[in-house]
């Protein structure tokens, strides 16, 4: 089986897979306080719950966007599970052709995010990933990558507002029922999740006929809310969402 492990900068989601099949998946909070003796014992005790042991574990993949905590999971890797992790990064083959400035810039989550994309559906095609930051990637039907577009995220919007606006209070965001809201919590949803729906679709339409050809929307990130986020009701050029679960596609 392969231990794959995506850090990004909110959560940390641990998937294991035997051959294509997802079997077990977890997730955790990010702490890049947290050491190599922690990450392994909370990683060794969520496996084990699911009968899977150290033996059983042939490889280690790991992409990370908190270049601190990449040597904490390494350190955790060959002391807890005894293998020697492969880090998502420059010089890893992909398949992708990085049409970028600077390929070295390009983050491993927009990068395993785009393999998994064109592995599962094909190009061209247009990834959108809602995490602590939103990002589209451009992907074109020979498996280029084109570039894209960072954003911030809605749960970062969300709390810049409550700190910056006196009178506003933070609350706990939810799919509008409708578009004019009534009452503080309702308007300021209707406002996320119209915005983020539109925007979305907004630039997925603009690359259609394009370099992107036909619009995907991809979400793997179990912490958005896949019925706001991902609906296609509005956000019309969104034509798919993939949520709820990790979608790396590994090196053979």
């Amino acid at each position: 089986m392969i231990l794959v492990v995506d850090v990004g900068n909110t959560n940390i989601v641990l998937g294991m897979y035997q051959g294509r099949e997802l079997l077990h998946h977890y997730r955790i909070s990010t702490s890049r306080q947290a050491t190599a003796d922690e990450y392994g014992v909370l990683i060794h005790n969520l496996f084990s719950m699911g009968g899977v042991f150290k033996d059983d574990i042939e490889g280690v993949i790991i992409s990370s966007v908190v270049p601190p905590l990449v040597h904490v999971l390494e350190e955790m890797c060959d002391k807890y599970i005894g293998r020697t992790p492969l880090i998502v990064g420059p010089g890893i083959k992909t398949g992708l052709n990085l049409r970028y400035e600077n390929p070295r810039e390009v983050g491993a989550d927009r990068i395993v995010n785009a393999v998994a994309a064109v592995e599962r559906y094909g190009g061209p095609l247009v990834v959108v990933d809602f995490g602590t930051a939103t990002t589209f990637d451009c992907i074109d039907d020979k498996g280029n990558y084109l570039g894209g577009v960072i954003v911030p995220g809605i749960g970062i919007s969300t709390e810049a507002l409550y700190q910056r606006a006196s009178k506003l209070p933070r609350i706990e965001l939810e799919k509008p029922k409708k578009v004019i809201g009534t009452q503080y919590g309702s308007c300021y949803a209707s406002g996320d999740h119209f915005w983020l729906c539109r925007a979305s679709g907004r630039y997925c339409g603009a690359h259609q006929g394009g370099n992107a050809g036909r619009a995907y929307g991809y979400c793997y990130r179990r912490s958005c809310r896949v019925n706001c986020l991902g609906d296609t009701e509005h956000s019309e050029s969104v034509a798919d969402v993939d949520a709820g679960r990790l979608a790396y596609h590994l090196p053979t």
